[in-house]
C-alpha cells in the first residue's frame, strides 16, 4: 500500500496526489458517510459551465441537445500539483493555495483531503463511467469552436443529435476539461463521470491524508480521529498549515486520538487504550522537547516556534475542545 501523506513526503511528489478544499461541514460529511459526491453542471462556477447550451436554431430543441452534453455529467474538483517544487514554502503545493483555501475551505477555516489519484481514479471507474480526466486547460475561447469546431447549423436537423454525441466523444477536454485563464491559479484536476444518478465515490482507500487550516474548529478536530477510526484507515498523514508573513508551511497536527509513529504518520487509537509512553516530540528548531496543550503542541523555548513554521502554538477559541 502506498505510503500516507506525511511531513517528511510533503515536498516534491509530483502528480500522484489530488487535493480537495472543503469546509468543516464538508469534511465531517464525506468522512461520516465516507464517499465523496460529485457536482453536477449546474453548480459549477464558471458561465461557460453552469449555463445551458444554445446550439442551434432550428432542429431539436435546446432541452434535448443539453441531455447529451450535460445532463448527465458529474464533476470531482480537485486541485493537482504545482511544476515548481522549489524550497520556498509549499507555494506549489496543492495544499498552499491561498485562493482555494479562501474559496472553498470556508475562509481558511477548513481542510484539505488528500487522495491517491490512481486509486480514486479506480474508485470512480468501478462507481460510473469516465467520461474524461485530468488537468484543466484554461483559455479564454469558446467551448464549441477552435480545432474541430461543433456547428450544428451546417448539420441537417435529423443528424444534430447524432453529431452533438459524436462531438462529446471526440472532445471531451473541450467541454469539461476547459475553463477561462482567470481560474488558472487553482491548478484544478477534474475527474468526470457519466451516469443517470449523482456518483458516490468511496473514499476509504485512497484518503492519504488531511491538512486542516490554522482555523480548523477544535470541536471538530477532537473528534476527527473518532471518524477516521470508523473508516477503519490505519495510518493518515495530518498536518495543520501555517501562514508566515504570508508563506504556506506546514507542521504535524497533534490532535486528540491520533498518534504520530517515526515518521510524523498519524495512527488513530481508541480512547480507552493506553497512550504511548512518550508523546512529546523534539522542537524542529531548538530540538527541545514540545509542549503539549488543549489543541496542539509548543515549544516554549524556541520563539521560532510561535512563528507558525514550526511546531503550532495553542490557539484560543469560543468553541469546546
Amino acid at each position: 500500500m502506498p505510503a500516507p501523506f506525511s511531513h517528511e513526503r510533503a515536498r516534491g511528489q509530483g502528480d500522484e496526489l489530488l487535493f480537495h478544499y472543503t469546509t468543516p461541514a464538508g469534511v465531517a460529511g464525506i468522512l461520516d458517510s465516507g464517499v465523496l459526491l460529485l457536482s453536477n453542471m449546474d453548480r459549477l462556477n464558471d458561465p461557460r459551465e453552469y449555463k445551458s447550451y444554445q446550439l442551434s436554431a432550428t432542429g431539436p430543441d435546446s432541452e434535448a441537445l443539453n441531455k447529451i452534453l450535460r445532463d448527465d455529467i458529474w464533476i470531482g474538483s480537485f486541485t493537482a500539483e504545482g511544476t515548481d517544487q522549489s524550497d520556498d514554502g509549499y507555494y506549489s503545493r496543492g495544499f498552499g493555495r491561498a485562493r482555494n483555501w479562501d474559496q472553498y475551505a470556508a475562509h481558511h477555516k477548513g481542510a484539505v483531503l488528500v487522495f491517491d489519484r490512481e486509486v480514486l481514479l479506480a474508485e470512480a471507474a468501478r462507481t460510473a463511467a469516465v467520461v474524461v480526466e485530468g488537468p484543466i486547460h484554461y483559455l479564454d475561447e469558446q467551448t464549441f469552436f477552435g480545432f474541430d469546431p461543433l456547428r450544428l447549423d451546417q448539420v441537417p436537423d435529423a443528424e444534430k443529435l447524432a453529431a452533438a454525441t459524436a462531438w462529446r466523444a471526440a472532445h471531451p477536454d473541450r467541454l469539461y476539461l476547459m475553463k477561462s485563464t482567470d481560474w488558472e491559479t487553482e491548478k484544478e484536476y477534474r475527474i468526470v463521470l457519466s451516469a443517470d444518478e449523482q456518483p458516490r465515490i468511496p473514499i476509504a482507500t485512497a484518503l492519504r491524508g488531511i491538512v486542516l487550516s490554522e482555523g480548523f474548529p477544535p470541536a471538530e478536530a477532537r473528534v476527527l480521529a473518532t471518524r477516521l477510526r470508523r473508516l477503519e484507515i490505519e495510518r493518515i498523514g495530518v498536518l495543520q498549515i501555517d501562514w508566515y508573513f504570508g508563506t504556506p508551511g506546514a507542521s504535524i497536527a497533534r490532535l486528540p486520538g491520533l498518534w504520530p509513529d517515526n515518521a510524523g504518520v498519524m495512527a488513530p487509537r481508541f480512547d480507552d487504550e493506553p497512550e504511548p509512553v512518550d508523546r512529546s516530540p523534539s522542537c524542529e528548531f531548538c530540538q527541545g522537547e514540545a509542549e503539549v496543550t488543549d489543541v496542539g503542541w509548543r515549544c516554549e523555548r524556541c520563539p521560532a516556534s510561535a512563528g507558525g513554521v514550526g511546531w503550532r502554538t495553542a490557539q484560543t477559541s469560543d468553541e469546546p475542545v
